[in-house]
Formats: C-alpha cells, sequence, structure tokens
C-alpha cells in the first residue's frame, strides 16, 4: 500500500484538476450546464460543509485505482502506452458507463451533463494510468 499512496494522491491531485477544468469549460461553453449544476433540487447547496467532501473523491478514486493498476498490469498485453490504453478503457468500460447510464435512467440531468461526466471519466483513468505506468514498478 505504502508504494502506491504516492503515485494515488498524484494521480487524484490531476483527477481533481480535470474535474475543476471540466466543471469551468463545460460552464463557459453553456450556461445553461452551470444552472443544472446549481440546482439544488438535485446537488446540495455549498453552504452545506458536506458538499465540499466532493473534493476528496478524486484521491479516493486515485487510490482505488493505483490498487487496480497494480493487479491489472501485469495482465495488460504491449508496450507502456498500449497497457494505459486498455487500463483506462477498461476503467471506462466497467466503471464509469454503467455508472453513468444509471444516473441517467434515475436522476434528472440532460444526457449532456452525462456525456461530459462520461468522457471525463475515460480521462480520469487515462491520466491515471499515464501516472501509474510512469512511477510504479512494472512487472
Amino acid at each position: 500500500m505504502k508504494r502506491r499512496f504516492k503515485p494515488g494522491m498524484l494521480a487524484g491531485l490531476l483527477i481533481l484538476v480535470i474535474l475543476m477544468g471540466q466543471n469551468y469549460i463545460s460552464s463557459w461553453l453553456s450556461p445553461t450546464l452551470a444552472e443544472q449544476y446549481n440546482n439544488t433540487a438535485l446537488y446540495r447547496p455549498w453552504s452545506v460543509p458536506v458538499m465540499w467532501l466532493i473534493f476528496l473523491f478524486p484521491f479516493f478514486l486515485g487510490l482505488a485505482l493505483a490498487w487496480i493498476w497494480e493487479k491489472a498490469q501485469p495482465a495488460l498485453k504491449g508496450n507502456g502506452f498500449t497497457k494505459v490504453i486498455k487500463f483506462a478503457f477498461a476503467y471506462w468500460v466497467v466503471g464509469v458507463i454503467p455508472t453513468m447510464i444509471m444516473i441517467y435512467s434515475c436522476f434528472p440531468v440532460t444526457k449532456w451533463v452525462v456525456i461530459i461526466w462520461t468522457v471525463s471519466g475515460f480521462f480520469y483513468g487515462l491520466v491515471s494510468a499515464l501516472v501509474f505506468a510512469r512511477i510504479l514498478p512494472q512487472d
């Protein structure tokens, strides 16, 4: 666990940057998306302290993906970048797509919100795998 901690935290930091950048860019491109993010019928307002836990999510995800990378990396065939793409795609298909289908079917969010979250989910896996391929020892 100790050797996965720093790469997991670095991946979490990069995921947080992507999350914040995606939120800023999507709100800038489409003000209606910003309105959806501020919908207090769906999301808690920022004045509620528990809402700030959203900033811990990327770090938990980074640590979880570091653990999964270490377990899955020996089974991934190909060179370093091929492994990165395969890992990101596998995470996207197994973790992101089913979640986004559930969100779209159960919550009153638009398809554009789900599409943006789905695409950014792939980039979370990609950036994390790039960090792990660079820092964690290869088998």
